[in-house]
């Protein structure tokens, strides 16, 4: 299952962080895992590209997108992010899990 994980306070998102395998399909050929990565890679990218201060980093089975600050720019693609995962959620439950703290 993959894992969303995003820390918000108040109503400002601090962190996403994605991690684990659908297992929805055979291994190189998951389409939600394909899906969950483009997400989280256009992410990274738009916030690069839109001069956030918010830190991406791609590890082993895990991306973080981290200390978000709280500008109208990031939190606008933070929210898309979130948007297009619950999407991606819908009707899918058994394959992505997203859990917010509240910090």
């Amino acid at each position: 299952m993959i894992q969303a994980e995003l820390t918000v306070h108040g109503s400002t998102i601090r962190s996403l962080v994605i991690s684990g395998h659908a297992e929805s399909g055979e291994y190189g050929s998951d389409l939600i895992c394909a899906a969950a990565s483009a997400i989280a890679f256009g992410i990274c990218n738009t916030l690069d590209e839109l001069g956030s201060t918010a830190e991406c980093a791609v590890k082993d089975n895990r991306i973080e997108i981290l200390n978000c600050p709280e500008d109208i720019v990031t939190q606008t693609v933070m929210n898309t992010a979130l948007i297009q995962l619950e999407t991606l959620r819908e009707g899918r439950n058994q394959y992505l899990d997203i859990r917010k703290t509240e910090v």
